[in-house]
Formats: structure tokens, sequence, C-alpha cells
């Protein structure tokens, strides 16, 4: 059996490649169907969920916070000068939010993994690759 670290690791960066991308691809009823394709119980399947919306909710804001921070490093370098201390506390505030969401992330993935043997961690695995391979 694999780590049990690289499996999640491998779920949540697989899931994080195939929910943080646009909407036609990160729709919540797909993820049910393939959900299906899974053997899951009920509860394990309700789990999946929780951790690809965690996972969709921190892609989307790595993604926004890559747009916000190019317009702030663009207004940086046209300002005359700069606030060192208020940029730390924006960035600390950031990061704050940033660690939250993988904070939930990770026990969302977590508590998926707790519930699942390892023949439906490996077939989960075998799904998730081939979904990020398209």
């Amino acid at each position: 059996m694999k780590n049990p670290l690289f499996t999640i690791a491998a779920i949540s960066l697989l899931s994080l490649n195939t929910f943080s991308t646009p909407p036609a691809y990160a729709n919540e009823d797909i993820m049910k169907l393939l959900l299906k394709t899974q053997n899951l119980s009920e509860q394990q399947a309700s789990l999946a969920l929780n951790a690809a919306r965690s996972v969709k909710l921190f892609g989307e804001t790595i993604q926004a916070d890559k747009a916000q921070a190019k317009t702030y490093m663009l207004g940086l370098i046209q300002s005359d000068n700069m606030d060192v201390d208020y940029m730390m506390k924006s960035y600390r505030h950031w990061q704050t939010q940033v660690d939250t969401k993988v904070e939930n992330m990770l026990n969302d993935l977590a508590a998926l993994h707790s519930q699942l043997d390892q023949e439906q961690r490996q077939q989960l695995l075998k799904t998730l690759q081939k979904l990020a391979q398209r």
C-alpha cells in the first residue's frame, strides 16, 4: 500500500487540477455521477463531495488571488512610495485566509480518506488520474 500521505496529496492535487478548471469541468452534478461509479457508501460519497468542494474553493481562491496579486504589484511599481507595514498586514490577513482554506481542505480529505478502504482509495485515485489527463 502506498503511503497514506501520498494518497491524500495525490487526491488533493488531482482534485485541485480537476475542480479548479472552468465551470464546465467543475460541475457538481458531474462529480456526483463520478462518485456513483466508485462503489462508495452514501456517507463516503458525501465526504468525497465535501472534499471536492473544499478543493474547488481553495483552487478558486488561489486563482482569484493570482489576478489580485498581479494588479497589486503593478500598482506598487507605479506608486511613489511603499508602505511596508500596511503590505505586511495585508499579506498576513491573506495568508490567514489561505491557511484556513487549506486546513479545511485537508480535514475534508482526511475525513474521506479515513472512511475509504485501500481498494476504494486506489479506484478513486485511478479515476482522478484519468480525469487529470483530459
